[in-house]
């Protein structure tokens, strides 16, 4: 279980966002409940993909980048899922 940017942000989402919706499930108690997914769901990408046919975080939504995020994420003592 957990927070899932799709509904709560749709197409709006960025790291502050995602970032701000982790710190409130650790504050309200909701990972000792269960609750342990930060999911980034649609519209955090760029609509090209790069070079190598992969998929690149917008820089201006995700400016810290992905890998960042995760971490971030990670030491709040969440899952971070895309």
């Amino acid at each position: 279980m957990g927070w899932n940017s799709k509904k709560a942000a749709g197409c709006g989402v960025n790291e502050t966002i995602v970032i701000n919706n982790a710190r409130q499930m650790v504050a309200l108690g909701l990972n000792t409940l269960g609750y342990s997914y930060a999911n980034l769901d649609d519209c955090w990408s760029l609509a090209q993909r790069d070079s190598n046919g992969h998929l690149v975080a917008d820089p201006a939504r995700f400016p810290s980048g992905l890998p960042s995020l995760s971490q971030q994420v990670h030491g709040m003592g969440l899952k971070f899922g895309v």
